[in-house]
């Protein structure tokens, strides 16, 4: 579903841990504006995969281009200067600073950047109302409610002005009502023309937001397609269920 030609590419990517192959020859492409899903099972290889594009694990084979230009050897702050930002499983926002504070010090890498040009203080106040945080500016991050620390996490990663957004489970640990707000904010973000890619266990947040899954399972992919191919896989309901799941949903 490629909007502007290959936007960021994986090809035949590879990351082993001695005799495990978290990621095995993996290849594919997201186009410019995409908004793609990524499940599957625990230990199927996605937070490796997210680490390998953002410049966190060095690969044992493969590439990945970014815009036409091979970045595989790059380290994470070279990747997100070129536009790529990421959030993380396990939020770690500076405590003691302020909600503001703490999207600020990001500011100041796009502003170094040249990414912006606007005062770094109003910047983050439109980031902070993109993510709606900002009636919590003044306060300390330590007191933020975990929903609100997911926000605020987001909110760090736009403040780099990224044009590829990587998001790390960032429903994980939320109420139902905390989930239906965050994937507002989310379906905004991507509205703004940047593109998106989630990795979330929350399967019905991420079938409602993605355009096109790919599920991963030991490593390989083993189903690319829209929400609605991907929920009818034989190999998904496997990964999933097991046999006996297949069985059940085949009968």
């Amino acid at each position: 579903m490629s909007r502007s030609g290959e936007f960021l590419e994986v090809i035949n990517l590879s990351k082993h841990f001695k005799g495990l192959r978290a990621v095995d020859d993996v290849t594919f492409s997201v186009g410019n504006g995409e908004f793609l899903g990524i499940i599957g099972p625990n230990g199927a290889g996605k937070t490796t995969l997210f680490n390998l594009i953002t410049g966190f694990l060095k690969p044992t084979s493969g590439e990945i281009h970014f815009v036409g230009r091979d970045i595989t050897g790059m380290k994470p702050h070279e990747r997100v200067k070129l536009g790529i930002a990421r959030t993380f499983q396990v939020t770690k926002p500076f405590k003691k600073l302020t909600v503001m504070e703490n999207v600020i010090i990001a500011a100041l890498i796009a502003r170094k950047q040249g990414k912006i040009k606007e005062d770094e203080k109003n910047f983050a106040a439109e980031v902070l109302e993109k993510v709606g945080l900002l009636h919590r500016k003044d306060m300390a991050a330590e007191n933020l409610p975990h929903g609100e620390v997911k926000k605020l996490e987001i909110a760090r990663a736009l403040a780099t002005k990224p044009e590829l957004l990587l998001l790390d489970e960032p429903f994980s640990g939320l109420t139902g009502e905390e989930v239906a707000s965050l994937q507002e904010v989310i379906k905004s973000i991507h509205e703004d023309g940047i593109t998106v890619i989630l990795i979330e266990h929350v399967l019905k947040a991420c079938m409602a937001l993605s355009e096109r899954i790919i599920v991963l399972n030991y490593g390989k992919i083993i189903a690319d397609g829209t929400p609605e191919e991907v929920c009818m896989d034989k190999q998904v309901i496997e990964a999933y269920l097991g046999r006996r799941g297949l069985e059940f949903a085949s009968g």
